[in-house]
Protein backbone atom coordinates (compact mmCIF):
# COMPACT_ATOMS: atom_id res chain seq x y z
CA UNK A 1 0.00 0.00 0.00
CA UNK A 2 2.92 2.28 0.49
CA UNK A 3 4.35 1.84 -2.49
CA UNK A 4 0.50 2.35 -4.25
CA UNK A 5 0.54 6.02 -2.33
CA UNK A 6 4.20 6.89 -3.28
CA UNK A 7 3.47 5.85 -6.88
CA UNK A 8 0.38 8.34 -6.95
CA UNK A 9 2.25 11.24 -5.05
CA UNK A 10 4.86 11.34 -7.60
CA UNK A 11 2.34 10.65 -10.48
CA UNK A 12 -0.01 13.55 -9.79
CA UNK A 13 2.94 16.36 -10.04
CA UNK A 14 3.87 14.47 -13.17
CA UNK A 15 0.80 14.42 -14.74
CA UNK A 16 0.21 18.49 -13.51
CA UNK A 17 3.24 19.46 -15.22
CA UNK A 18 2.40 17.97 -18.25
CA UNK A 19 -0.59 19.01 -18.50
CA UNK A 20 0.52 22.33 -18.00
CA UNK A 21 -1.01 25.56 -20.57
CA UNK A 22 0.93 26.53 -23.46
CA UNK A 23 1.51 30.08 -23.78
CA UNK A 24 -1.19 31.36 -26.27
CA UNK A 25 1.54 34.28 -27.60
CA UNK A 26 3.13 33.10 -30.92
CA UNK A 27 5.65 36.07 -31.93
CA UNK A 28 8.28 35.71 -34.74
CA UNK A 29 10.54 38.36 -35.29
CA UNK A 30 13.41 37.64 -38.59
CA UNK A 31 15.27 39.93 -40.25
CA UNK A 32 17.08 38.66 -42.99
CA UNK A 33 18.33 39.56 -46.56
CA UNK A 34 15.98 39.40 -49.32
CA UNK A 35 16.61 38.61 -53.10
CA UNK A 36 13.57 40.15 -55.58
CA UNK A 37 12.46 39.95 -58.93
CA UNK A 38 9.41 41.97 -60.58
CA UNK A 39 8.13 40.82 -63.78
CA UNK A 40 6.35 42.84 -66.23
CA UNK A 41 8.41 46.05 -65.57
CA UNK A 42 11.79 45.38 -66.62
CA UNK A 43 13.23 45.95 -63.04
CA UNK A 44 16.36 44.04 -62.42
CA UNK A 45 16.65 42.04 -59.58
CA UNK A 46 18.12 43.29 -56.39
CA UNK A 47 18.89 41.98 -52.93
CA UNK A 48 18.21 44.51 -49.79
CA UNK A 49 17.01 43.64 -45.95
CA UNK A 50 14.36 42.63 -45.31
CA UNK A 51 11.45 42.02 -41.88
CA UNK A 52 9.11 39.54 -41.55
CA UNK A 53 6.58 39.63 -37.92
CA UNK A 54 4.34 37.30 -36.97
CA UNK A 55 1.96 37.89 -33.84
CA UNK A 56 -0.67 35.20 -33.32
CA UNK A 57 -2.50 32.68 -31.23
CA UNK A 58 -1.21 28.96 -30.37
CA UNK A 59 -3.60 26.17 -30.79
CA UNK A 60 -1.29 23.62 -28.87
CA UNK A 61 1.94 23.20 -28.21
CA UNK A 62 2.82 22.59 -32.37
CA UNK A 63 1.00 25.18 -33.85
CA UNK A 64 0.01 28.67 -34.27
CA UNK A 65 -2.34 31.14 -36.28
CA UNK A 66 -0.74 33.96 -37.43
CA UNK A 67 -0.91 36.99 -38.59
CA UNK A 68 1.90 37.97 -40.64
CA UNK A 69 3.44 41.23 -42.16
CA UNK A 70 6.73 41.05 -44.73
CA UNK A 71 8.30 44.58 -45.65
CA UNK A 72 11.36 44.31 -48.11
CA UNK A 73 12.68 47.08 -50.40
CA UNK A 74 14.64 47.11 -54.06
CA UNK A 75 16.13 49.79 -55.61
CA UNK A 76 18.33 50.20 -59.04
CA UNK A 77 18.32 50.85 -62.74
CA UNK A 78 16.54 49.19 -65.18
CA UNK A 79 15.47 49.33 -68.94
CA UNK A 80 12.25 50.31 -70.99
CA UNK A 81 10.80 48.58 -73.89
CA UNK A 82 12.97 50.77 -75.90
CA UNK A 83 16.49 50.25 -74.07
CA UNK A 84 16.21 53.87 -71.96
CA UNK A 85 17.42 53.29 -68.57
CA UNK A 86 15.43 55.10 -65.63
CA UNK A 87 15.96 54.44 -62.04
CA UNK A 88 13.32 52.56 -59.69
CA UNK A 89 12.74 52.11 -56.13
CA UNK A 90 9.92 49.69 -55.01
CA UNK A 91 8.85 48.53 -51.61
CA UNK A 92 6.58 45.44 -51.45
CA UNK A 93 4.86 44.60 -48.34
CA UNK A 94 3.26 41.61 -47.68
CA UNK A 95 -0.18 41.45 -45.01
CA UNK A 96 -1.41 38.31 -44.81
CA UNK A 97 -3.05 35.04 -42.07
CA UNK A 98 -1.60 32.49 -41.98
CA UNK A 99 -0.54 28.72 -39.73
CA UNK A 100 2.79 27.58 -38.27
CA UNK A 101 3.71 23.97 -37.45
CA UNK A 102 6.82 22.81 -35.33
CA UNK A 103 8.42 19.47 -35.42
CA UNK A 104 11.40 17.93 -33.51
CA UNK A 105 10.35 19.51 -29.74
CA UNK A 106 9.92 22.74 -31.60
CA UNK A 107 13.78 22.67 -33.24
CA UNK A 108 12.10 22.94 -36.96
CA UNK A 109 9.44 24.94 -38.22
CA UNK A 110 7.47 25.62 -40.89
CA UNK A 111 4.59 28.31 -42.10
CA UNK A 112 2.64 28.94 -44.84
CA UNK A 113 0.59 32.70 -45.36
CA UNK A 114 -2.26 33.79 -47.60
CA UNK A 115 -3.20 37.79 -48.29
CA UNK A 116 -2.64 41.22 -49.84
CA UNK A 117 0.80 41.74 -51.34
CA UNK A 118 0.81 45.09 -51.84
CA UNK A 119 3.67 47.14 -54.21
CA UNK A 120 4.71 50.58 -54.54
CA UNK A 121 7.08 51.39 -57.45
CA UNK A 122 8.72 54.58 -58.47
CA UNK A 123 10.23 54.75 -61.67
CA UNK A 124 12.28 58.30 -62.46
CA UNK A 125 10.68 59.21 -59.40
CA UNK A 126 6.91 58.82 -60.18
CA UNK A 127 4.94 56.78 -57.65
CA UNK A 128 2.49 54.09 -58.30
CA UNK A 129 0.78 51.64 -56.58
CA UNK A 130 -1.09 47.96 -57.28
CA UNK A 131 -2.28 45.18 -55.00
CA UNK A 132 -2.84 41.53 -55.60
CA UNK A 133 -3.08 38.25 -54.29
CA UNK A 134 0.09 36.70 -52.27
CA UNK A 135 1.26 34.00 -51.22
CA UNK A 136 4.09 32.76 -48.67
CA UNK A 137 6.48 29.96 -47.21
CA UNK A 138 8.33 30.32 -44.35
CA UNK A 139 10.65 27.42 -43.40
CA UNK A 140 13.65 27.20 -40.17
CA UNK A 141 15.49 25.46 -37.81
CA UNK A 142 16.45 26.74 -34.40
CA UNK A 143 20.24 26.81 -32.96
CA UNK A 144 19.48 27.84 -29.79
CA UNK A 145 16.29 27.05 -26.90
CA UNK A 146 16.37 28.96 -23.35
CA UNK A 147 12.88 28.90 -22.07
CA UNK A 148 10.16 30.07 -24.47
CA UNK A 149 12.26 31.70 -26.23
CA UNK A 150 14.27 30.45 -29.52
CA UNK A 151 16.71 31.24 -32.24
CA UNK A 152 17.30 30.33 -35.65
CA UNK A 153 18.01 30.72 -39.47
CA UNK A 154 14.68 30.83 -41.68
CA UNK A 155 14.01 30.81 -45.84
CA UNK A 156 11.27 32.49 -47.01
CA UNK A 157 9.65 32.83 -49.95
CA UNK A 158 7.15 35.24 -51.14
CA UNK A 159 5.11 35.60 -54.65
CA UNK A 160 2.32 37.61 -55.97
CA UNK A 161 -0.33 36.07 -57.93
CA UNK A 162 -1.45 38.22 -60.47
CA UNK A 163 -0.56 41.71 -61.23
CA UNK A 164 3.28 42.73 -62.03
CA UNK A 165 4.38 38.77 -59.96
CA UNK A 166 6.84 39.81 -57.58
CA UNK A 167 8.95 36.84 -56.57
CA UNK A 168 11.39 37.39 -53.60
CA UNK A 169 13.57 35.30 -51.29
CA UNK A 170 15.25 35.72 -48.18
CA UNK A 171 17.39 34.33 -46.14
CA UNK A 172 17.93 35.44 -42.32
CA UNK A 173 17.62 35.03 -38.79
CA UNK A 174 14.42 34.28 -36.30
CA UNK A 175 13.37 35.04 -33.26
CA UNK A 176 10.51 32.98 -31.86
CA UNK A 177 8.43 32.96 -29.14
Amino acid sequence: MLALALVLDVAAPVAAAAAAPVDPLALTLAPGIAWGYVTGDNLAPGATAALQVDVGYRTDEHSSLVAHATLGHLSGVGRDDFGRMFTYDYVPVFLAAGVRGEALKGWIWGEIALGLHLDSLARDGVRSSSSALGVGLMAGADVYHHGPDRVGVYLGIQSEVGGDSYEGLTLGVAYRR
